[in-house]
């Protein structure tokens, strides 16, 4: 049996850090490539938009007012980390990603380890060292990236009547324009 955890799956959308900015500068400065068997894990992402709206539709249940209950909230579409960072290199126009081996990836966690602490002891050494830590998944990105778990939100849908509406090209093309519109890429 799958493991299954309550929440929201992966947020994604206009403004997130950790999953549209740095990702499309790893993707855009050509320090990423495809994951393979490493990304094999289950990216269960939902668009912002569609976590506010679970959020709403739970403050509006009659059922659930006043007292406390627990739903996942994911996207539409459930994919691998390497389908997920395939589909925003595409969103992003970026070529298709090129094959790093496992052992590669696993290197550049190890080399990387050092640039990270320095940037995390002095942000400035941080700017000095960017694009080193862009090249690497972190430890913790690299055990995300191979866990299997599903979010079923079959209880939201039946106790908010909550259903995720924005799918997940149109989600990454929303937050592609977001990235331009703020300048953050071409």
């Amino acid at each position: 049996m799958k493991p299954h955890w309550p929440g929201p799956a992966i947020v994604y959308g206009p403004g997130s850090l950790q999953w549209i900015i740095r990702p499309a500068q790893r993707l855009l400065g050509g320090h990423w490539g495809a994951l393979g068997e490493l990304g094999r894990g289950t990216c269960n992402a939902v668009h912002v938009s569609d976590v506010a709206a679970a959020c709403l539709a739970a403050i509006r249940a009659p059922a659930i007012a006043g007292g406390v209950d627990t739903f996942n909230i994911s996207g539409r579409e459930t994919i691998s980390w390497s389908g997920w960072y395939a589909r925003l290199a595409a969103a992003l126009g970026c070529p298709t990603l090129r094959d790093i081996s496992p052992s590669r990836w696993r290197r550049r966690v190890v080399a990387a380890l050092p640039f990270k602490v320095l940037a995390r002891l002095s942000p400035g050494a941080g700017r000095v060292f960017e694009q080193r830590i862009l090249a690497a998944p972190s430890p913790s990105e690299l055990t995300l990236f191979a866990l299997v778990a599903t979010y079923p939100t079959g209880k939201a849908a039946a106790g908010l009547g909550w259903q995720p509406c924005v799918g997940l090209d149109e989600g990454l093309a929303n937050s592609v324009a977001w990235l331009r519109s703020v300048g953050l890429t071409r």
